[in-house]
């Protein structure tokens, strides 16, 4: 019996030894996935559009600010000049934009001038998750750079924007055109 139990841990010797000689390595893998910085916007009464790839954008329908009097100031706009599509401040935007992309974006306004005398300011508020909206009212017209609106709007988060426009003595009278112009982007 003796002999045998010396043989035994010979037997298991091999095992131990092979146990030893394991190693492990890793590899990192990624999945490269597009970043999508896809918004929609909707415009009181109207359906959402979606926004394109390259400028200047999909179009919306149009908006108006009916002035009564110059000067006059802090006046809302309205959907198709439709009073019942008419801003009213916060709790009814002219523009809602959802986050319909896969990652965080930004978004910013630009508007070209409706002409002398003339001025058009936005602000923000999120309706879901952001790093920060413009709640300040801040002029849109001809900037050098795009207005920021919101940082880091969530994926399917919303942003609420309302504009205000105004006019002063010298102002042109009758239908001024112009353009908004509405960009996201990644941080």
């Amino acid at each position: 019996m003796k002999k045998l139990v010396l043989f035994l841990p010979i037997l298991l010797l091999p095992a131990i030894v092979a146990a030893a000689e394991i190693e492990y390595a890793y590899t990192t893998a990624y999945f490269n996935i597009p970043l999508d910085a896809s918004f929609e916007i909707t415009l009181l009464g109207v359906s959402a559009v979606e926004s394109a790839e390259s400028a200047p954008g999909a179009a919306t329908t149009w908006i108006s600010f009916n002035f009564t009097s110059v000067p006059e100031y802090w006046v809302e706009p309205q959907t198709e000049g439709q009073t019942a599509n008419k801003q009213n401040g916060i709790t009814q935007p002219i523009f809602r934009y959802r986050n319909i992309g896969n990652i965080e974006i930004d978004i910013y306004l630009n508007a070209s001038s409706p002409g002398p005398n003339t001025a058009i300011c936005a602000n923000a508020s999120c309706d879901g998750t952001c790093a920060s909206a413009t709640t300040d009212c801040t002029d849109i017209v001809n900037q050098p750079t795009w207005v920021r609106m919101v940082d880091e709007l969530a994926v399917n988060s919303y942003l609420n924007v309302t504009l205000y426009g105004n006019v002063t003595t010298g102002a042109t009278g009758g239908q001024l055109e112009f353009k908004i112009y509405h960009r996201s982007d990644t941080n």
